[in-house]
């Protein structure tokens, strides 16, 4: 696999992500976050990462200052489909619904927030991509079913 679907909800932008993008070396530190379910570090101070394995898909969610700010399904298998509707609904309910290649990363931002305070939001991307990839290489070994 070499290439993951990589959609934000609310903007509406498309890319994809190559796995040549991710180091190896963040996939092992992202792959130990997922885990443990909950992270929060000096690295990204005020931010505390979430995750929570659907089967053999992912919900994460990310929050600065203790307000939820970002959340992300990350899709390998057609129940994942089902996942991002329901967040559809919750987080962006003006977005047609539509079925999404496999593998993907859904970002959905918080409807709450302003944007433009969100400190540090360029390396968010980054951050998506890194956990998007590690889920799908790592899944079996960190908490997902294969």
């Amino acid at each position: 696999m070499t290439d993951l679907y990589h959609l934000t909800i609310h903007t509406g932008q498309k890319r994809v992500s190559l796995r040549q993008e991710v180091e190896d070396a963040s996939i092992e530190t992202v792959g130990t976050w997922i885990k443990r379910g909950k992270e929060k570090n000096d690295l990204f101070p005020g931010y505390e990462f979430t995750y929570e394995p659907t089967g053999a898909n992912l919900v994460s969610h990310l929050h600065h200052n203790g307000q939820r700010v970002q959340s992300l399904v990350i899709g390998v298998d057609d129940e994942a489909q089902q996942l991002v509707k329901k967040m559809a609904t919750a987080l962006a309910p003006y977005w047609h619904a539509e079925n999404l290649p496999l593998p993907f990363c859904a970002v959905f931002f918080d409807a709450d927030i302003d944007h433009s305070k969100t400190e540090d939001k360029l390396w968010m991307g980054d951050y998506e991509r890194v956990v998007a990839w590690t889920w799908i290489e790592k899944r079996a070994e960190i908490g997902g079913r294969p």
